[in-house]
């Protein structure tokens, strides 16, 4: 076997490499600095290139060093990207509250002209509450066409007596204290 000492200089980075390696059984080598492999040769250190297909570092600091630039990168851009979202979405939600503002002061107008009253409670918030207090609070408002409708449900003792299951008012049972309705509009009271 034949050992031989070489200075051998990476072909693609140009650092110089001092290795002991046994030439009749290796015929490349990999750059400890840059990690590209290339062929020797045993008679004139004839050194041939081939390209580093892994394009690994063997220099952690410097695949440290890459990670963090990447990393560094990705963040500027996010946050360029979200300063951009930013200055498109608050112009974008202004205008529109500010128009959907408007909006309901047009339509709270005209369900006034057109003699409508607003339901100033939510049937949510109904739910649960005296039947015969809710009623009050509707003509309170201004309401006439309201009917009670007992459910006769309330032997089992898991339901509270007299209290509202379901308030409709012309067909709605999901309705918000800011929408308007008709004086006479048919309300129905459901209670246990």
């Amino acid at each position: 076997m034949k050992y031989n000492t070489h200075k051998i200089n990476c072909p693609a980075c140009g650092a110089g490499i001092n290795t002991t390696i046994n030439i009749s059984v290796k015929k490349t080598m990999f750059c400890p600095y840059c990690g590209t492999q290339f062929a020797i040769d045993d008679g004139e250190q004839v050194v041939t290139h081939n390209i580093n297909i892994n394009n690994q570092y063997t220099n952690n600091t410097d695949i440290e060093k890459e990670k963090l630039k990447t990393v560094q990168k990705a963040n500027l851009l996010e946050a360029i990207f979200g300063t951009l979202v930013c200055m498109m979405i608050f112009p974008c939600a202004f205008y529109y509250l500010y128009n959907e503002k408007k909006l309901n002061a047009i339509q709270e107008k005209q369900a006034i002209e057109a003699g409508q009253i607003k339901v100033g409670i939510s049937s949510s918030e109904m739910e649960g509450k005296n039947y015969q207090v809710v009623r009050k609070q509707l003509e309170g408002i201004g309401f006439t066409n309201i009917t009670e409708v007992d459910l006769d449900d309330v032997k089992d003792n898991s339901r509270k007596e007299n209290t509202v299951e379901s308030v409709i008012i012309d067909g709605d049972d999901f309705f918000s204290a800011l929408d308007y309705f008709d004086p006479d509009a048919n309300i129905v009271i459901s209670y246990h």
